[in-house]
Parts: C-alpha cells; sequence; structure tokens
C-alpha cells in the first residue's frame, strides 16, 4: 500500500489515477485544437488539423487542404432534399440538367459514404456522362453529384475509391481519387499539393487528372506541380458563388490495391475531417 497526498492508496488506484491525467491531458489537447479552428474561422478560412500521432504508433502528420468559409455553399439539408427529388430551399443548391436524385442502391450507398467519409463506386454503378476520366463517369453519376454536393456542404476534400472489376481490385487495381474544389480553397494549388502529400504520406503517388486533355496526359506532381491548364487563384475566386456543379474539378487520383485503397481513404477522411457527419 502507498500514501497520496496522506490517504492509503493501491496500486490498482493509482492505474486509475494515472489514467485519468491522461484523459486530462487529450481533453487539453482537445481544447488547443478548438481554439485553433476557431481562429482560422475567424480569417475566413478553415483549416481542416492534421492528424498528429506518436511515431510510437505507427501513424504520422497528414496535410490538409485549407477551405474557404466565405464560399456560398449548400446545407446538409438541401442536399438531401435534392437528393430525393425535392426542391431545395436555397435557389441555385441543384439543377434540372445534373442529376442529383438517387435510387435505393445509391442512397444505401451515399448513407455509407457519410459515415466512411469516402465515395465508394463501382463501374457498373455509374451512370452515361459526356466529361469521362479512367473509371470515372462523373458528371451523369447522381451518386457522384450528391456526394460532391454533400462535401462541398462540409467544406472538406471529396474522397472517392472506383472499384475495379475483379476480387481485391484485380488488375490495375482500384482508383483512389482526392477532389479540392469542394473545399473552395483560395490557393488552388497548395490544396492540390497538400492533398497529395497526405497521399504520399499514406504511401500512395497521385497524378494530377488533366480533364480537358486525352487520357495518359496526366504529369506526375514531383517532376512538374502543374500545368498551365491547373485551375488559377482567379477562377477559384470566381467561384466562390457557384453551385458546386459549376465548379471545376481540382482533383488527383491514383490507382492501388483494394484494401490499400479503402485504408488510405478511411485516413485521409479521419485526418480531414469529413468521416461520421450525417
Amino acid at each position: 500500500m502507498l500514501r497520496v497526498r496522506g490517504r492509503r492508496c493501491s496500486r490498482l488506484n493509482l492505474k486509475v489515477l494515472a489514467c485519468r491525467a491522461r484523459q486530462l491531458l487529450q481533453l487539453g489537447a482537445l481544447a488547443t485544437l478548438l481554439l485553433v479552428l476557431g481562429e482560422s474561422a475567424a480569417r475566413g478560412t478553415a483549416c481542416v488539423a492534421p492528424v498528429a500521432v506518436s511515431a510510437a504508433e505507427g501513424h504520422v502528420e497528414l496535410p490538409a487542404p485549407k477551405a474557404n468559409l466565405q464560399a456560398w455553399r449548400p446545407t446538409r439539408d438541401d442536399v438531401e432534399r435534392i437528393s430525393r427529388g425535392k426542391r431545395a430551399k436555397a435557389r441555385g443548391t441543384g439543377s434540372k440538367a445534373v442529376p442529383h436524385r438517387l435510387d435505393s442502391d445509391e442512397r444505401e450507398a451515399f448513407e455509407r459514404a457519410k459515415l466512411k467519409g469516402f465515395l465508394e463506386l463501382r463501374n457498373e454503378g455509374l451512370r452515361s456522362s459526356s466529361t469521362k476520366f479512367g473509371w470515372f463517369s462523373r458528371g451523369g453519376s447522381p451518386l457522384w453529384n450528391t456526394y460532391r454536393n454533400w462535401c462541398d456542404a462540409l467544406a472538406v476534400p471529396m474522397i472517392c475509391v472506383n472499384k475495379a472489376d475483379g476480387p481485391g481490385g484485380a488488375g490495375s487495381g482500384d482508383q483512389l481519387l482526392l477532389d479540392v474544389s469542394t473545399a473552395r480553397p483560395a490557393e488552388p494549388e497548395q490544396a492540390l499539393e497538400a492533398a497529395r502529400e497526405a497521399a504520399l504520406r499514406c504511401g500512395v503517388t497521385l497524378l494530377l487528372d488533366e480533364l480537358d486533355e486525352p487520357e495518359g496526359s496526366e504529369t506526375e506532381l514531383e517532376e512538374e506541380p502543374f500545368s498551365q491548364e491547373s485551375p488559377s487563384s482567379s477562377e477559384s475566386a470566381a467561384a466562390l458563388s457557384l453551385p458546386i456543379h459549376k465548379v471545376r474539378e481540382m482533383s488527383l487520383s491514383g490507382a492501388c490495391p483494394r484494401s490499400e485503397a479503402k485504408g488510405i481513404a478511411a485516413r485521409l477522411a479521419a485526418a480531414w475531417g469529413s468521416a461520421n457527419r450525417r
């Protein structure tokens, strides 16, 4: 038996006290994080705090793209409304020319995406569109459009895993895609570089999508950071008042095995604050 402040205390009680001390330290770290986020919001930008975990636990700090809170964004309620075929309360949230209404299977996938913080698609689950890149058929997919709307409402980058045919992403593997346009970044190149670096620290190299160029024209960012076709700061400023379906995508993508793609997507979702948002 030991004595603490005049009271006799067993080793078990000391373990309880140590556990309580660790909890208090964690609460202190959380308070500091909330203070930083509050200061960022006051300046008009939201910095999604990077994840910093001890090296002993095998994790590394992940940089995050900065979101611009001064942009017009839909409400989560309006995103839900147009996904069910209802009229949005705020004008401009949806468009008759852009499909958002989900069927039952797409609804289930959307609910999973809100919980996990990233969207999972299959080749056969995408509807036809005139805008295509790799496996993604974006503009014609209500699920893609709705989740992109959702990420815009949350002011977070969009994370997507497109599952290849075959078990575990046979062949070239599944495709991981990060679209930072939903954060409406004031500095697009910095946002793309932060996303690229975060993915690299997770073990995958992503390339800049050149949606307007023929397939295979993308350039690895380490060799040539951004081409003349990259989104400019002036484009980002003009996009502040536009609905997200009128905003150009700013995305990176790369192939990797399914287990790795989903694991990396989950880590990025946790770091960027898109998981468990309903």
